[in-house]
């Protein structure tokens, strides 16, 4: 299958030069220059095709949060004298989070997957559990539920791994979403429900309050209505 396949349909469907295409563009030739440092090695400054890039990434409007952040993975992938995949796996993240914001979900998606393909999930097990749920998030949101149901459960098996439970009870959060999604609601009241238990009895006070408000907010009303 074509890499970013999702950015190649964006850009057929917008009118050459209009805002979006350059963005969308920028973005794509991001990712090739990525994927190419990963394959291949480090990647000279001086390349042809890094200054295609950082072309393409200047076309974008000024004010838009994705020049800065595509150019800062340009940055990052022109002086690791190695392939260093940390020093871009977090602006991956940016960048797909920024997608995501502006409910550009299928570019999001690739970018997440881009990115839990790259990353190792032991040594980067927090940012692959994150991009895991808002993988799943996105999914869910073009209505694949069987994949976004599939995120959640890999988001769940890295945090658990790394001794993340807030990870973990993000990832049902987000479970229970796909549940009412499809009409399940006693499913999503039971899984927020052992969240809750979880949180009482597993994570530290800290953090339980921001997680509870979450879940709470999230639980369906199953009270009936007449």
């Amino acid at each position: 299958m074509l890499r970013h396949l999702a950015f190649f349909e964006e850009l057929a469907k917008t009118k050459e030069g209009e805002p979006q295409w350059r963005s969308t563009s920028a973005g794509l030739v991001v990712l090739r220059l990525v994927d190419r440092w990963i394959a291949e090695g480090p990647v000279e400054s001086t390349a042809w095709n890094v200054a295609t890039v950082r072309d393409a990434i200047a076309d974008i409007d000024d004010v838009s949060p994705e020049r800065r952040i595509l150019s800062s993975i340009v940055d990052a992938v022109t002086t690791s004298k190695t392939v260093n995949v940390r020093a871009v796996t977090p602006r991956l993240m940016a960048y797909a989070q920024t997608l995501e914001y502006d409910a550009r979900w299928t570019l999001a998606i690739d970018v997440y997957r881009s990115l839990i393909g790259h990353a190792h999930p032991g040594d980067d097990s927090d940012l692959v559990a994150i991009a895991f749920i808002q993988l799943g998030v996105c999914l869910r949101n073009v209505g694949d539920l069987v994949a976004a149901l599939e995120a959640c459960v890999r988001a769940q098996d890295v945090a658990n791994a790394a001794g993340d439970m807030i990870g973990v009870l993000r990832a049902r959060i987000i479970e229970a979403k796909i549940a009412i999604s499809r009409g399940n609601f006693p499913h999503a009241e039971s899984i927020l429900d052992d969240t809750i238990v979880s949180e009482g009895t597993s994570v530290a006070a800290a953090h339980v309050a921001g997680v509870a408000a979450r879940v709470l907010q999230e639980k369906p009303d199953m009270t009936p209505t007449f």
